[in-house]
C-alpha cells in the first residue's frame, strides 16, 4: 500500500512539474574577466534582471541589458531565437543570432558519431547587414 501511495505522489509531482506556466525572474550580476570592462559595465550590457515567461512548453526570456534583448523558445519547432541590440536585419525574418535545431537531436549525433553528415543538422545563422 505504501509503495502505491509513493508511486502516485511521484507521478503527480512529475506531471505537475511539466505543466508550469508563469513568470520567473532572475536578478543577475556578472564578474568581468576583461581588464578594460568593469563588473558594472558587464552587468549593464548583459542585464541585471532577466524574466522568463513560460506557457505550453514555450518561453520568452527578456533582459534589461543594453546588448541582450530577448530570446523566445518555440517548443513545437524546437527553435531558440535571440535578439540583440543594434541587430538590424532585412529580408527573411531573422534576428542577429539564430539557431535552427534539428527535430531529432539524437539521430543527428548518431550520424555524426558514425562519421556521416547529419541529414537534418542544427544550423547557426548570424544575420548581418
Amino acid at each position: 500500500m505504501l509503495k502505491s501511495i509513493v508511486f502516485v505522489l511521484f507521478l503527480s509531482m512529475v506531471a505537475c512539474s511539466q505543466n508550469f506556466e508563469g513568470k520567473v525572474v532572475y536578478q543577475n550580476s556578472f564578474k568581468s574577466k576583461l581588464p578594460k570592462v568593469s563588473d558594472a559595465q558587464f552587468t549593464e550590457m548583459m542585464g541585471s534582471e532577466q524574466e522568463y515567461f513560460i506557457k505550453d512548453g514555450n518561453y520568452k526570456s527578456v533582459s534589461n541589458g543594453t546588448s541582450f534583448n530577448w530570446q523566445p523558445y518555440i517548443n513545437k519547432d524546437n527553435r531558440l531565437y535571440s535578439r540583440y541590440a543594434h541587430a538590424e536585419t532585412s529580408g527573411f525574418d531573422l534576428t542577429h543570432h539564430n539557431v535552427f535545431f534539428s527535430r531529432d537531436y539524437a539521430a543527428e549525433f548518431r550520424e555524426i558519431g558514425h562519421g556521416g553528415t547529419p541529414s537534418e543538422p542544427t544550423v547557426y545563422v548570424c544575420a548581418t547587414d
